[in-house]
């Protein structure tokens, strides 16, 4: 495709014109299937249900730890005031918290949303009461107790479907205050379908539908807030899995774990061969005597019986039967195959086995961990908010959301950094309780410096040099 073409496809939202038919693969659903896993083109890519059947085992650790690093993130709304804007009645009414100094240059940094927010911006306050805060909290409001998800849950699932599926989709009916969401309900997105328009309309996406079968759900694009992972095939609809990545890995231990499960229950491999001396005929016991001493022996030496004495009543030979131990290539395979999976979900191995690890391990563990697969995935949660969400309450642009970074700080450094504010007289007694995770002190008094005591001037107030008598 050349350059001209390649413009031309990526424009078509800015002009308003309908993307070109080649622009997206097909339609995305629980039944799409896409390519294959392996160079032989032999087993086909596995669909979202399949997917979602196979979060077991180590796929199942990796998807959790990185979901509950998500569930348990701080997510804040903001909102800004350029020059020239008012000031938000919000903050006229008590509901806002001006955000400054080190906290702002933070905001800043650690997110690109709010260093684009924030750059012609005069103030910048965090947003305490607001619908959507309350919608976040409460997401299903008006169900009875004990139906319906909470503000933890309803991230866990989110981040538990893009580790999985690669999607994750939130149905939020436009029925609230003046056309706000009055809900938010987590669909399943192994059984979501994305319906691409096809007619030359303005929107890639026609229509959404949930469920299988006749009795399917429609839901506009307006109604739904997709999270996607990147997907190279399909850069605007469908989304690629961290455990898509691995599928092959994911189903090489299952292989193992059901071929080792077979072995267990039927027994396959015989600790010894019992050969009676039998008065038939051929030589032998029969048929119904052999059943007999078969099940006999199995009753008196299963489970717990391994390593007892047998006593037969008749004539006969024991012979123990030696099968070679597992060559130690499958276990270094396995271990090898742990740690690709671990990989594609970016968690470091020691979190899987943290009794291998000493404590000093473990804390670097959960650094890179925070550093490498939860920031990326908590800036793609607040990226959806802000595109799909936000605009619904508010279409200037002036509110967003953004997680606090989930990378642990450094203690000793903010300690160093607190002493030198406060021998400077340069930090109120609120600043420096939020700067340590402290409830702020009510009244003026917060707002005071904090004094390290009297300063006296150098070379002054120094006690006389001591002299001796000669």
């Amino acid at each position: 495709m050349g350059v001209a073409a390649y413009l031309s496809t990526i424009a078509f939202a800015a002009v308003g014109k309908a993307a070109p038919a080649p622009y997206v693969r097909g339609d995305v659903g629980s039944g799409a299937v896409a390519g294959f896993l392996d160079l032989f083109r032999r087993s086909r890519a596995p669909t979202a249900a399949e997917l979602v059947a196979e979060n077991v085992n180590t796929a199942y650790a990796c998807a959790s730890l990185n979901a509950d690093l998500v569930a348990s993130s701080t997510l804040r709304l903001y909102v800004s005031t350029r020059r020239g804007e008012s000031p938000p009645k919000m903050s006229l009414r008590g509901e806002c918290r001006a955000v400054v100094g080190r906290e702002l240059a933070a905001l800043k940094a650690e997110s690109p949303r709010a260093a684009a927010a924030l750059a012609g911006a005069m103030t910048v306050e965090e947003v305490l009461s607001h619908p959507l805060l309350e919608l976040l909290a409460h997401p299903n409001p008006g169900e009875p107790d004990g139906v319906g998800m909470g503000m933890q849950q309803l991230f866990d699932f989110t981040q538990l479907y893009q580790e999985v599926v690669g999607r994750a989709y939130w149905y939020t009916p436009l029925d609230g205050i003046g056309g706000t969401p009055s809900a938010i309900w987590l669909l399943a997105a192994h059984q979501v379908r994305e319906v691409l328009d096809r007619d030359g309309g303005s929107s890639i996406i026609d229509r959404y539908e949930f469920g299988t079968g006749p009795n399917k759900e429609t839901y506009s694009p307006q109604e739904v807030v997709p999270f996607r992972c990147p997907d190279l095939d399909n850069p605007y609809v469908g989304g690629v899995s961290p455990m898509r990545a691995v599928f092959e890995k994911i189903r090489l231990n299952r292989k193992v774990d059901a071929v080792t499960n077979a072995l267990l229950d039927n027994g396959g491999m015989p600790s010894a061969l019992f050969t009676p001396k039998g008065d038939s005929e051929g030589g032998g016991i029969g048929e119904h005597e052999a059943e007999r001493l078969r099940y006999k022996l199995r009753m008196m030496l299963n489970y717990a019986g391994r390593g007892g004495i047998m006593v037969a009543e008749g004539p006969g030979a024991l012979h123990p039967l030696q099968w070679p131990v597992r060559d130690l290539a499958d276990f270094q395979t396995l271990r090898l195959t742990k740690i690709d999976i671990a990989n594609a979900y970016q968690v470091p191995p020691a979190l899987l086995d943290p009794q291998d690890a000493n404590l000093n391990g473990i804390k670097m563990a959960q650094y890179l961990h925070a550093r490498y697969a939860g920031v990326k995935r908590l800036r793609r949660i607040e990226s959806a908010l802000n595109a799909f969400l936000l605009p619904k309450y508010d279409p200037s642009g002036r509110l967003f959301v953004c997680y606090d970074s989930p990378v642990p700080e450094d203690r000793a450094e903010l300690r160093e950094e607190s002493k030198v504010l406060i021998a400077g007289a340069a930090i109120t007694r609120n600043e420096l309780r939020r700067r340590h995770g402290m409830e702020e002190l009510p009244g003026s008094k917060g707002e005071e410096l904090v004094d390290s005591g009297p300063r006296r001037e150098i070379g002054k107030g120094r006690p006389a040099p001591r002299t001796t008598e000669a």
